[in-house]
């Protein structure tokens, strides 16, 4: 399933599947570092590996943009543990 993420500056990374939203949400510092506080799938949605494929976007969107990223979300928070090439050094 090939997935149109949106990036709503400020607020959150999102997709819409069939009339369901998944999100990625975060508050911006002044210094532009992104602190990502929470996840949503609805059920309709979970299962399909679209919450890994909205943080992976948010995060590399991030990177991409030059700004840094806290993982403050649970979900994003494991997302990083295991992929370490998010992990900062």
């Amino acid at each position: 399933m090939d997935l149109n993420i949106v990036h709503e500056p400020g607020k959150r990374y999102y997709v819409e599947v069939d009339g369901h939203v998944a999100e990625a949400s975060y508050t911006e510092a002044a210094d532009g570092t992104r602190s990502f506080n929470h996840t949503f799938v609805p059920d309709a949605m979970r299962g399909q590996g679209i919450a890994a494929r909205l943080v992976r976007h948010a995060l590399d969107d991030t990177r991409q943009s030059g700004h840094r990223f806290l993982a403050v979300c649970s979900y994003v928070q494991r997302f990083v543990e295991q992929h370490p090439e998010y992990q900062v050094s």
